[in-house]
């Protein structure tokens, strides 16, 4: 019993002051890169390659795949687009409720919590799924984080649904990128507008006919390239897509690139590969040193702030020579898309309801403004000795707090017990005297009785 009420006490505590986390990894990791690397695979494991989760569903518990889908709003189960599936055995779950209309259906969810805390699952009962398609046979989850357009503005985006039920608090999200592998996306952070650090801009605006909507994105005032004073290619817009590892670029951008490649004496053309044209330095040309001071400068006029790409962030190095992380698409001559290289760079947090992008400028990180905690995602990787030691102690709080509460329980219920056996024990004392005071009486005036007729 005292074992079940700890672990109740727990479960309290860590539903108050837990995020919640979803954990991706690539689909193809990008550890097991070759050394020696085609630009085919290139596009796979840099361009194609989709983050993945696992997710758990249903009583008892089956696993499905899920796969982070940056361009869609919602949280649904399909068929399609699947990387990878798995058979969801409706029968076995006792959870399982189907909707009438076959499009949803009510089942158990389950969430990993922040790495800092005990518990490591949120149990969410009666989630609604939404189907994409039919749930017979293997299917996938599909993780949205885009805004609502005008094809998904009716698809249930998994942060309202969790505030809804009270699970969360907050429509503030944002993504932790340990590495190109590693990617957490950290719901219900807490931020203190009056108190933050950060600005709070409209992200872009894409149209369509007599339709509006908003994309998670950057309007560039301009931009400076390779240290030059000129403003180049006013009126930037920036798609974010942190799926990409990698930038797509502009038909004019690579003009200006072009023309910077010949004036360092490098005279290359772009390869062709599955519709992208892709740069690819020989480590034998000897003009490469010439373009490592490479620098580009996205100026921003709300955040008044630069934001800088350099040779380290834009060249992957391989053993047969470099590859330009700027790639360019066929039909692309108005928007960028800045994926990995940019936003583990530079960190953004959003808010889906107010439909808000955050910044902090110069102070680069994000902080937890009501608990005051600091996840500086500069970092790659965490220090797993501290996350233990901080566990450990919240649990011997926690135990402590728990034992010194039931001690206190223990006391008020013993204190009440013995209130009512000492008022029993008082009453039957008084009754018994009542009864030795009436048998007196009896006796003294029996006595009486005996005088009088004698």
């Amino acid at each position: 019993m005292f074992i079940y009420y700890i672990f109740f006490v727990i479960q309290f505590f860590t539903f108050i002051i837990s995020n919640i986390n979803i954990k991706f990894n690539r689909y193809l990791p990008i550890i097991n890169e070759e050394g020696n690397y085609t630009l085919e695979q290139f596009v796979n494991f840099r361009v194609k390659n989709i983050y993945k989760t696992e997710i758990s569903i249903g009583n008892p518990l089956q696993n499905l795949p899920g796969f982070l889908k940056t361009e869609r709003n919602g949280f649904f189960i399909s068929n399609i687009s699947c990387p990878l599936k798995s058979i969801f055995d409706t029968k076995k779950s006792n959870s399982f409720k189907m909707r009438k209309n076959d499009k949803t259906f009510i089942d158990s969810l389950y969430l990993e919590t922040s790495n800092n805390s005990i518990i490591y699952h949120r149990h969410i009962e009666n989630y609604t799924f939404s189907i994409e398609s039919n749930i017979q046979g293997p299917i996938c989850l599909n993780i949205g984080t885009q805004l609502p357009n005008l094809y998904s503005q009716y698809e249930k985006n998994i942060i309202f649904e969790l505030n809804k039920r009270k699970y969360i608090n907050s429509y503030y999200f944002y993504f932790k990128a340990y590495s190109e592998d590693e990617l957490y996306l950290v719901l219900d952070v807490k931020v203190n507008k009056t108190d933050s650090k950060y600005k709070f801009i409209k992200p872009i605006t894409e149209s369509f006919r007599y339709f509006h909507w908003n994309k998670w994105g950057l309007n560039f005032e301009y931009l400076h390239f390779n240290n030059k004073d000129d403003k180049l290619m006013s009126g930037i817009k920036a798609v974010f897509d942190i799926n990409l590892d990698c930038i797509v670029g502009t038909s004019s951008f690579q003009n200006i690139f072009n023309k910077f490649l010949n004036e360092n004496n490098i005279f290359i053309k772009p390869e062709k590969i599955k519709n992208y044209e892709i740069y690819f330095f020989d480590k034998n040309i000897t003009q490469i040193k010439n373009i490592k001071n490479m620098e580009i400068k996205f100026y921003h006029k709300e955040f008044n702030y630069n934001f800088i790409l350099n040779f380290k962030d834009l060249m992957l190095e391989k053993n047969n020579g470099y590859i330009f992380l700027i790639i360019f698409a066929y039909s692309n001559s108005y928007s960028w898309t800045f994926g990995l290289p940019f936003l583990k760079k530079y960190n953004f947090i959003y808010n889906i309801d107010s439909k808000l992008i955050g910044f902090q400028g110069n102070n680069n990180e994000i902080i937890d403004l009501e608990t005051n905690e600091s996840n500086d995602l500069t970092k790659i990787g965490d220090d797993k000795i501290k996350d233990n030691k901080t566990n450990i102690i919240k649990i011997i709080v926690i135990i402590f707090l728990s034992v010194l509460l039931l001690i206190m329980i223990v006391l008020v219920i013993g204190i009440l017990i013995g209130k009512k056996l000492f008022e029993t024990r008082k009453a039957k004392v008084n009754e018994l005297l009542e009864l030795y005071d009436y048998s007196s009486k009896q006796n003294n005036s029996g006595e009486k009785s005996d005088i009088i007729k004698q």
